[in-house]
């Protein structure tokens, strides 16, 4: 840890500067020395080692505090000296210091914070270091304080508070962690109807979840497109199957594909007016013309399950039905 990191000290923070140097001079093996714990080693070596360590103490407690204070220290040339000096300073749990914490522990405002939850850390925190100097203010001020600063975003929730304090004959104020759970959780009924918008930290950890599972949805969804030889294949495969029932094969009948020679519209169609001719049943002259695909066929069936297609303007007879065709059907 670089000293430059570490917490400066000032006419206001010391308790706050003192936990946190501690810290970084148990890290760097430092804190016994600055105590005056370690007593000077009598071997030349070590004893060149101990001062270097004392004076590496002394010039990191230095660094780390404001240039206004380091008037204090004329004339101290031990880390020991220093930290003993500090102490009686700024140690001491005065009216004044007090007087400055409550200041600022109620001068706090949820609108300077990125979310509920970097507040009630830097509130309780406050209130720690109150209780550090011997004042311990009591949940029910606390509640209310912190009710009075919420934004107009809470304004259900606060009236609802204050509205349930009044009507409820044996109500109870509740405690501090626990008003903190309960408003925590109205910040997070208010996210999500969009009244309020998520902290940073928050956004980024849906944006990173949402994008996981889209990414996996995605893997799901897209297939593998089809190469050239794949489709080759899978067309073959149609053909071949198509061959086995006989409907890709040439009619040798018309000489035309997919439809056997029992299907042809053409063949059957010849039959048909071989039949009517020899019944001697009027026939039109468009029977003669091609017939058109496009236009609308009706099916006609005959004594036993022999269906054709005719065109609805090519014939033009009645009382088929009397007509026994069977015999003429099969000799065709």
């Amino acid at each position: 840890m670089d000293s430059s990191s570490a917490i400066i000290l000032t006419s206001f923070n010391y308790h706050e500067w003192k936990a946190k140097i501690s810290i970084l001079l148990r890290s760097r093996g430092l804190y016994r020395v600055t105590l005056a714990l370690e007593n000077e080693p009598n071997a030349v070596i070590e004893k060149a080692k101990w001062h270097n360590r004392l004076d590496e103490a002394y010039g990191l407690l230095c660094l780390s505090i404001s240039p206004d204070l380091l008037f204090h220290l004329d004339g101290l040339t031990t880390p020991n000296q220093v930290w003993t000096q500090l102490e009686s300073l700024f140690g001491v749990q005065d009216e004044l210091r007090a007087h400055q914490l409550e200041i600022e522990l109620f001068s706090l405002s949820p609108s300077n914070f990125e979310s509920l939850e970097g507040f009630f850390t830097k509130f309780k925190s406050l209130v720690l270091m109150l209780k550090q100097c011997g004042i311990e203010k009591a949940d029910d001020q606390l509640i209310l304080s912190i009710l009075s600063k919420l934004g107009p975003d809470y304004s259900v929730f606060v009236s609802t508070f204050h509205a349930t304090r009044l009507a409820v004959p044996k109500w109870k104020m509740p405690s501090l962690n626990s008003f903190l759970d309960s408003l925590t959780k109205e910040q997070d009924k208010l996210i999500h109807m969009g009244v309020l918008n998520s902290p940073k930290g928050k956004d980024h950890a849906l944006l990173v979840q949402g994008s996981k599972k889209f990414k996996s949805k995605e893997k799901q969804i897209v297939k593998k497109p089809k190469s050239e030889s794949e489709d080759e294949d899978s067309y073959e495969d149609l053909m071949k199957k198509a061959k086995k029932k006989g409907s890709t094969s040439k009619c040798s009948y018309c000489s035309k594909g997919f439809h056997s020679e029992k299907k042809c519209f053409n063949k059957n169609m010849d039959i048909m007016s071989q039949l009517l001719e020899k019944h001697k049943i009027e026939v039109l002259d468009e029977l003669e013309k091609p017939v058109d695909s496009s236009e609308q066929c009706h099916t006609a069936q005959f004594q036993g399950d022999i269906t054709y297609a005719l065109s609805a303007r090519v014939l033009s007879f009645s009382h088929v039905s009397d007509i026994d065709l069977s015999s003429d059907i099969s000799e065709s």
